[in-house]
């Protein structure tokens, strides 16, 4: 199934409509069948992609709003499924709607991976439109929230990774000299860090 999904969002356009419906049926089946299997959160997930593949944006929303309010104590899914819902309008060019979901996913859900990784999205999203005053914006938000992160978590994997999101900021403004200086401070907090070989 996983195969047959790789295939149809890799080419969407050149996916006759019976054969998402026929793996969206699959999936389904799936959760009918292991309703309460660790896997259902993420088949939801999938199910959501292929409407937004299928430019079905309406069902796609009824899928990430139901994952949202279904798996709310699942945080990474949460906001997974928020980051999705911010997607099928960016695909209807609903920028201003898009920005207003990912601000959210940043203020409840700051310490998931999407969480940590959405402020940088909104910044590259001002870059890709040559738009160099919103980007800027947007970076200087970005290292705000990433201070505010390391302020909150000292010594966490959550700081790691705050440390090298500034960092990225800062390389992202041609700011090298802060850059460099913020994974220097990485280094030295987290040299004997198994975080380190992660990264």
């Amino acid at each position: 199934m996983n195969k047959e999904f790789a295939e149809i969002v890799r080419e969407p356009e050149s996916i006759p409509p019976n054969a998402y419906e026929e793996l969206i049926e699959k999936y389904q089946r799936v959760i009918q069948n292991h309703p309460k299997s660790k896997m259902a959160p993420g088949v939801h997930l999938l199910i959501g992609q292929l409407y937004m593949a299928k430019k079905d944006l309406a069902s796609a929303r009824k899928i990430f709003l139901f994952v949202i309010q279904k798996y709310a104590s699942l945080n990474e899914v949460a906001a997974e499924a928020m980051a999705n819902l911010g997607k099928t309008y960016e695909a209807e060019n609903n920028w201003a709607g898009a920005e207003e979901i990912y601000r959210e996913i940043i203020n409840k859900y700051p310490l998931t991976n999407v969480g940590l990784n959405t402020p940088v999205y909104i910044a590259n999203y001002y870059q890709s439109k040559n738009d160099h005053q919103r980007t800027m914006q947007a970076y200087e938000k970005a290292i705000e929230f990433y201070r505010g992160v390391i302020a909150k978590n000292p010594d966490s994997p959550a700081e790691f990774s705050a440390l090298r999101f500034i960092a990225n900021c800062y390389f992202s403004q041609n700011r090298w000299e802060e850059g460099i200086k913020s994974l220097g401070q990485v280094l030295l907090e987290y040299s004997d860090s198994s975080l380190l070989s992660l990264a």
